[in-house]
């Protein structure tokens, strides 16, 4: 379980509706009560499988400046439904008609266990295409083989990003060179060493991305670069000390 450690500064206001997910009007009224809001607002969306979410309705909480949006995203149903003939109309809800039928096609040729990096991809691009950008906190099943279901955060700001992030990194099953896993994995072995160093592979990433750009702070190349990536502000601010220090970077303001 995540625990948001930070006070809010006012009283939380949650609406619950059984009836969220059971008909299209109702989301379609759902998603007309949403940009009705008229303050800064932090939605939290956990639906009985995955009907009731859909990219109009993340779209809608993000239409109020200052709004972000979390929430689960049920992998293993989606997964069994995508090229189930009988589920077609939630799963086109979900993603949108045009991007499910591509996705359809692209997990056709795939075995069950390979479909998660294009599913998530799709995903990812949707919410893309809405000008915000999404992390990802990852629950794995018991034997830790597969991903059961995945707590998205869905922001237009970057701070709100980064603030999903080092909540996740703190809540990590597992820390690498300094690096968390972003994932609640009962079966992984602290005690089994990485193959290779992460942060080695984040200095040679910086090296290759920005060689000769001056005068960036670490924060402007964190926020510009870690999206999608398991690195924190802090990861980064090693990675570019070292990097200095051994003369592969400069004019670096931490």
């Amino acid at each position: 379980m995540l625990v948001l450690r930070h006070p809010l500064p006012h009283r939380p206001c949650t609406t619950r509706s059984k009836q969220f997910s059971t008909t299209k009007t109702v989301c379609r009224d759902s998603v007309a009560r949403i940009r009705r809001t008229d303050a800064p607002t932090l939605f939290f969306a956990d639906p009985f499988g995955y009907e009731g979410i859909s990219i109009d309705l993340i779209e809608a909480a993000l239409s109020y400046w200052g709004s972000d949006f979390v929430f689960f995203f049920n992998y293993n149903r989606i997964n069994m439904h995508l090229v189930n003939d009988v589920m077609h109309a939630p799963i086109n809800e979900f993603f949108q008609p045009e991007r499910a039928a591509e996705l359809r096609q692209a997990v056709a040729r795939l075995r069950p266990t390979e479909r998660e990096a294009d599913i998530l991809k799709a995903m990812r691009n949707a919410i893309k295409e809405l000008g915000a950008s999404v992390e990802q906190f990852t629950y794995r099943s018991k034997t830790g083989t597969r991903p059961t279901h995945h707590l998205m955060c869905v922001s237009k700001h970057r701070h709100g990003i980064a603030l999903f992030k080092e909540i996740r990194a703190k809540e990590s099953t597992r820390i690498d060179d300094n690096v968390p896993s972003l994932d609640h994995n009962a079966c992984t072995n602290p005690a089994q060493p990485m193959l290779f160093s992460l942060s080695e592979a984040l200095e040679d990433d910086l090296k290759a991305t920005y060689a000769g750009k001056k005068n960036l702070t670490a924060e402007q190349i964190y926020h510009d670069h870690h999206n999608g990536k398991p690195y924190v502000l802090k990861n980064y601010k090693q990675a570019l000390l070292h990097l200095e220090e051994v003369g592969r970077f400069s004019s670096i303001h931490q």
